[in-house]
């Protein structure tokens, strides 16, 4: 068996030389790198320093090393990453950093002499690794055999002197294939096959986007297989940057179930291990939340093991709208369960790991070591050793994992420089713009032009790469070459065409939205064949939608159903909040999705940056609850001071803070300290604006009750003990003149000591209303006091009941007019959009078209241009009365 040694440029290019070997039954051959053959013929299990370990180093002596010229920068992101680029480039340039008296690159010669002492006993820089095998050279004819360098464009000047000593010992052999061969060869005096060179046929594509062009290329691909003109492993897709088009292709090979190899490797992020090391980022850089432990703890347990012991219902015990945003509320909490899943307590293990995520990003390699394990740890130290641990997250995104897809047996995707070693016989370039092929060149960030010329550290620079794996690409493959440009980036930006594009050569104008004769997947191919998808349930129910959406008539798209529907009926027999009330009549079919169908508002930030109006509300709500159980235990609203009240404020404030850091998402310390400082000083404005300084707005030795529960069959609650209530709250109140039961809280209840007359407050935290015209109903809007009058009347026995707006910020107060009419007058409205309802009226009112509406996203995209706009009139004939609430003041 006669030893050879084929010598390659990438990974991609020794798989298909081996796959090719193994076919041609070669045996004896060895396929390596120039570097690998150094190592070889140097013996004594020597290697060359992989980058990733000469990164690790740098970063430790980044880290620890005074970098002389370099230490202006030495903190900056990133510098670890550039440290050993400059180096490598350095070494495959033959230059010595240490030989040069410059400082920059002095400070280079410091940082070789540190790597060099700390590499392992069989790592050698290229420089050594040179020399250690010129002196073995002897030794080629038994080591290595005939050397034949395959389909590589160029070597690096640090391995020129090998190439020479080889020579004197075995035959090599340079066959350039399809790539050109480079000059110094010919004073080398080493003899060098002909160039390959085809003739394939050459096509043009222009598309829309990169998104386009990654979909065209798939269908190009599935037309080949499809039609059988090629197989799998005879297909190639390659781009001089794949960055734009990674994410697309990735997604349509499993679409399409077409196997893809991506050359250059698939990013971690898109492997179950990359995404434990995304989320696990997330926690440490951005700080602990419940969300971020909801995705957190999955991963840890299916890729490393970790909490094990947890049962399956274990978020059970998490209230979902607490944000739980440090160690000491998970604590808390998790303290106070008593109910635990499968009856597990499984508080230890949960704290412990949120206890290792909480120290923070100065301490991420230590929370890699505790928490993972094989795969997923090697990522993490990746990532820490390409930049800072503070940078976690963009570094991740880099990151890649070699593709466990057989290219073999399968279509290639990668960078022109990888692939152009082992062309294919049909293949698309992808993103042949003006900005793309060929790239720019750019200066060494270390080492710039004034330093050391940039033709000597890159004598081939990245352009003229470009160009020549261009060309060899075409000329390498047998059958077929398709080029493709954008039109537009994908952010919308005009692009031209590269000036690689072969003169001539008129590209096929391929729109975005086309129908492809042959297709790369289930979704592309019902786009093709339009009456198949017309069939389908989706499609029929999506084009009845859309013309019912632009029909004058009201449809069941806007709201019709079936008189009397179990669902409507069912929900209107139960007790109704006042905010259900009101959507009844402003937004039936708001009241259908909400109250009915139970939709939701998706919930907010975990970490908001404010609080929204309706937020700040229930904020001033609450302060104004805990200040006036203060006030009430001594010596009451009606007769504390102004400072008593300030006093109170004050303290109810810090009070319900701290009950809102530990149950929901607050904004950052100082907004927040704000908003409270606001919340505190609308309670001395609120009660000096109803009851003066001196009390005289008060009733009769009055007592105050802060928000009084009322119509709730089977509540429970600690309020019900802090305060003694006047009425039992499970007891049920019906609307007058309706069959529709209420059920709330009262703001504030005043009661005076007779219990000969009440006053119930609502709290309003929006503008002030006009003077000349405060509001009473306000088009259905303001609901609550009307019925919560009624509601302290109907269970106190008929007392006289005053009902009052309180604006706290602007000091004003607005009694309701005529309760008596005004409830009578409701009540009609009310048991009207009962009826509508029932009768299947559930379309649109004035309040489904309300700026604030939580709804909207289910209605028409364009329901404030046209929608409303051409259905309103016949919206409102069916409203009928309903829609004179509507104009109430």
């Amino acid at each position: 068996m006669r030893r050879q040694t084929l010598i390659v440029d990438s990974a991609f290019a020794a798989h298909e030389a081996r796959t090719r070997a193994a076919r041609e039954g070669r045996h004896g051959l060895q396929v390596m790198s120039i570097e690998q053959v150094a190592a070889r013929l140097a013996g004594g299990f020597a290697q060359p320093i992989p980058r990733e370990f000469l990164q690790e180093v740098v970063q430790d002596i980044v880290q620890t090393e005074d970098m002389e010229d370099l230490s202006p920068i030495q903190g900056l992101p990133g510098m670890a990453r550039a440290v050993t680029t400059t180096l490598m480039r350095a070494w495959d340039a033959a230059i010595d950093p240490e030989e040069d008296d410059a400082p920059r690159l002095e400070a280079l010669g410091l940082v070789q002499r540190e790597v060099i002492q700390r590499l392992r006993p069989s790592m050698a820089t290229p420089l050594l690794l040179v020399e250690a095998a010129v002196r073995r050279a002897h030794h080629a004819p038994a080591v290595l055999g005939d050397v034949e360098v395959h389909a590589v464009p160029d070597i690096a000047p640090v391995w020129l002197r090998l190439i020479s000593a080889l020579r004197e010992h075995v035959d090599v052999a340079w066959r350039p294939h399809s790539r050109p061969v480079p000059e110094w060869l010919v004073h080398a005096g080493i003899d060098a096959e002909d160039r390959v060179v085809h003739s394939p046929e050459v096509r043009g594509a222009s598309c829309a986007n990169p998104r386009h062009e990654a979909i065209e290329a798939m269908r190009w691909a599935r037309q080949l297989i499809a039609e059988g003109r090629a197989a799998p492993q005879e297909i190639a897709i390659a781009a001089a940057s794949t960055a734009e088009f990674d994410a697309h292709l990735m997604a349509m090979s499993r679409d399409a179930s077409i196997p893809i190899h991506f050359a250059h490797g698939r990013p971690v992020v898109s492997r179950p291990e990359g995404q434990l090391c995304a989320a696990l980022a997330e926690v440490v850089l951005n700080g602990v939340t419940q969300d971020r432990v909801r995705r957190l703890v999955p991963l840890l347990r299916s890729q490393c093991g970790r909490l094990q012991g947890l049962p399956a219902g274990w978020t059970r015990v998490l209230p979902r709208d607490a944000p739980l945003t440090s160690y000491e509320l998970w604590s808390r909490h998790l303290g106070q369960v008593e109910d635990w899943p499968e009856d597990v307590d499984f508080s230890e293990p949960l704290l412990a790991v949120i206890e290792e995520v909480v120290k923070g990003p100065e301490h991420a390699q230590e929370i890699g070591n505790a928490l993972l394990t094989g795969v997923s740890r090697s990522i993490w130290r990746q990532a820490l050793t390409d930049g800072p641990p503070h940078a976690l997250d963009v570094t991740l995104q880099g990151l890649r994992l070699a593709d466990d897809i057989d290219p073999s047996a399968a279509i290639v995707w990668g960078p022109a420089a990888s692939v152009a070693g082992a062309p294919r016989a049909r293949m698309r370039l992808l993103g042949l713009t003006s900005r793309s092929w060929p790239r720019t060149e750019a200066e060494d960030p270390l080492l710039p032009n004034h330093i050391v010329p940039q033709d000597r550290l890159d004598p081939v620079p990245v352009p003229m790469r470009d160009r020549r794996d261009f060309r060899a690409l075409i000329d390498g493959a047998e059958r077929e070459v398709v080029l493709s440009h954008s039109r537009r980036d994908a952010d919308g930006r005009q692009l031209g065409t590269s000036p690689l594009w072969p003169e001539g050569l008129e590209p096929a104008y391929l729109e975005r939205s086309r129908i492809a004769r042959h297709v790369m997947s289930e979704s592309d191919r019902l786009l093709a064949r339009r009456q198949e998808f017309g069939h389908t349930a989706l499609a029929a129910s999506t084009r009845s939608c859309w013309i019912d959406w632009h029909t004058e008539q009201v449809t069941a798209h806007d709201g019709l159903i079936r008189a009397n529907h179990p669902l409507i009926a069912e929900r209107l027999d139960r007790p109704q909040s006042t905010g259900a009330l009101q959507r009844l009549i402003r937004d039936p079919i708001g009241y259908v999705w909400a109250d009915v169908l139970g939709w939701r508002e998706p919930s907010e930030d975990e970490e908001p940056i404010t609080l929204d109006a309706l937020q700040f509300g229930s904020l001033v709500h609450g302060v104004f609850e805990e200040a006036t159980r203060r006030l009430e235990a001594a010596p009451g609203i009606a007769r504390a001071s102004e400072d008593e009240i300030r006093a109170a404020a004050r303290a109810a404030a810090e009070a319900v803070a701290e009950a809102w850091e530990y149950s929901m998402p607050v904004p950052p310390r100082l907004i927040w300290r704000r908003l409270l400082r606001r919340a505190e000083e609308a309670v001395p404005d609120g009660f000096l604006a109803e009851f003066g300084q001196d009390g005289s707005g008060a009733l009769p030795d009055q007592r105050s009750l802060a928000e009084v529960p009322f119509g709730q069959a089977g509540w429970q609650s600690a309020r019900q003990i802090d305060q003694d209530l006047p009425w039992e709250v499970d007891q049920p109140v019906t609307i007058p003149g309706t069959s529709l039961l209420i059920t709330g809280r009262i703001d504030r209840l005043d009661i005076a000591g007779d219990t000969s007359a009440a006053a119930v407050v609502d709290y309003k935290t929006g503008k002030n209303p006009p003077v000349k015209k405060p509001p009473q109903l306000r088009g259905g809007r303001e609901l609550q006091r009307c019925l919560y009058a009624f509601t302290v009347k109907s269970l106190l026995g008929g007392i006289p009941v005053d009902a009052r707006l309180v604006f706290p910020l602007g000091g004003r107060v607005v009694p309701l007019e005529d309760p008596e009419a005004t409830l009578e007058q409701l009540a009609q409205y009310l048991q009207l959009g009962r009826d509508q309802l029932l009768a299947g009226n559930a379309i649109p009112g004035e309040g489904t078209e309300d700026d604030f509406n939580d709804m909207s996203f289910a209605l028409p995209g364009d329901a404030k241009d046209r929608y409303f706009r051409q259905k309103r009139a016949h919206f409102n004939a069916r409203h009928g009365s309903l829609a004179d609430v509507w104009g109430m003041q």
